[in-house]
């Protein structure tokens, strides 16, 4: 009789893992866009700052 001395780590779940990455991926793509939005936005405004001066 063999003992298996050697207990099974828990493996990770890579499928919830990558699904979380997706998530993550997604959102940081929406706060980029969001971001570059605002970044037009404001340049939009200092150009007509800009004209009114």
């Amino acid at each position: 009789m063999v003992l298996n001395i050697f207990k099974h780590k828990n493996k990770p779940d890579h499928n919830k893992q990558s699904a979380e990455i997706r998530m993550i991926q997604n959102d940081i793509q929406t706060v980029a866009e969001k971001y570059e939005a605002t970044r037009q936005q404001l340049l939009k405004n200092l150009e007509l700052i800009n004209t009114i001066l």
